[in-house]
């Protein structure tokens, strides 16, 4: 063969190569762009999340459709975990210390139970699983925050080094999702598929993640947006969310693409809820509810379009439909006053407190916590 084909031939594979190259490339981003995945299944509401990761509550819980799994929270963490059935009413004990004076966080997936360790030296910790029905624990990762929650079987957790990961509870498997450092998890915004946490950097702060599950199966990472409603920008936040009239901003919620947030009115010191709509490309604050209507120290829970708080007096729970803009007192019980712990689906954990002759609580043995759902109606006494 002269040299003239042997190079014609050269150029036909190379080109041919090319062209496979291109169309693998073509189909790989075609592949990407129609990943329509949307978060679903959580394994812990956002109110839930927050009550098990805040000292000042006194009790840890989260459930599945079989199992509810409480403890009571002591001075240096949890001792031990109660494991209530359902549908037989059994309970059990399942032996182990978790997490510490400060975090003591823990999840459901299946018949697993997720909780946290400090790890060595102190300023992390080690996520661990233990299978009910096997008595079995296992490690999970090591070294990470004790922000965790569990999402479509995804165990979502912070590293210092690599920043948001996840990890599947099926498999193992193990992808960084973003390098940014994300606290607490908020909820999902289900118009726009994204994952919502508090920023580990700054208080005021929260962040939504578009999980791409393609581009993570190939090492690529998912796109993040910061946003905040203070008047504390930093270079990537979008400052069109801004709020300049509360002085502080807690999300409490997030549903049908709207935020619903709780804050100290820059104008009259009141402490009300909000909704922030986006317009035009630009978030627009609504009031809805204000005090002295609401006792925020005693606890605001969002779920499923609804939130709830206790009257001012403390002695009734709320349930505002945030849909229906209907106000209804849901619980009460005379010579008692209720904080509102957590709201998981169409339930909460409440505490109850005897009261002294002022009306304010009195904090003593007969304190008692309990799940109920939203008409009223204790299922369980959690004591």
């Amino acid at each position: 063969m002269s040299g003239a084909k042997l190079v014609e031939k050269g150029n036909i594979i190379i080109a041919t190569i090319l062209l496979l190259f291109i169309i693998v490339c073509c189909t790989l981003v075609t592949w990407i762009s129609n990943d329509n995945y949307t978060p679903k299944r959580v394994s812990n509401s956002a109110s839930i999340t927050e009550m098990n990761r805040d000292p000042l509550y006194d009790i840890v819980l989260t459930e599945n459709n079989g199992y509810i799994i409480y403890s009571k929270k002591s001075g240096d963490g949890l001792n031990a975990f109660i494991c209530l059935n359902k549908q037989s009413m059994r309970q059990k004990n399942i032996d182990i210390k978790s997490g510490d004076k400060d975090h003591s966080p823990v999840c459901l997936y299946k018949n697993s139970v997720i909780y946290v360790k400090p790890a060595k030296g102190g300023k992390q910790y080690d996520i661990y699983s233990f299978n009910i029905d096997r008595n079995k624990e296992r490690t999970i990762v090591k070294n990470v925050y004790s922000n965790i929650n569990v999402i479509d079987g995804w165990l979502y957790c912070t590293s210092l080094k690599k920043g948001l990961i996840r990890i599947s509870l099926n498999s193992g498997k193990k992808q960084v999702v973003n390098k940014y450092l994300c606290n607490e998890y908020l909820g999902i915004n289900s118009e726009k598929g994204e994952i919502y946490f508090d920023s580990f950097t700054n208080d005021y702060n929260f962040v939504g993640i578009k999980i791409k599950s393609r581009r993570l199966a190939i090492f690529l990472k998912s796109s993040i947006k910061e946003f905040s409603f203070l008047d504390s920008p930093k270079h990537d936040i979008d400052e069109s969310i801004l709020d300049h009239n509360y002085t502080y901003a807690k999300v409490v919620g997030i549903d049908q693409g709207n935020i619903w947030f709780y804050g100290i009115n820059a104008q009259n010191g009141n402490r009300e809820i909000c909704k922030a709509v986006k317009k035009n490309g630009e978030w627009v604050t609504t009031k809805v509810i204000n005090s002295p209507y609401i006792k925020f120290d005693f606890g605001v829970a969002f779920e499923k379009g609804k939130i709830y708080y206790t009257s001012s007096d403390k002695a009734e729970i709320h349930m505002y439909d945030t849909r229906t803009e209907k106000d209804a007192t849901i619980y009460k019980k005379y010579g008692k006053c209720y904080g509102v712990y957590s709201a998981s689906g169409d339930n909460l954990v409440i505490k109850e407190w005897d009261v002294d002759a002022n009306g304010e609580p009195i904090d003593n043995n007969n304190n008692k916590h309990y799940y109920i759902n939203n008409s009223g109606k204790v299922l369980y006494e959690l004591n």
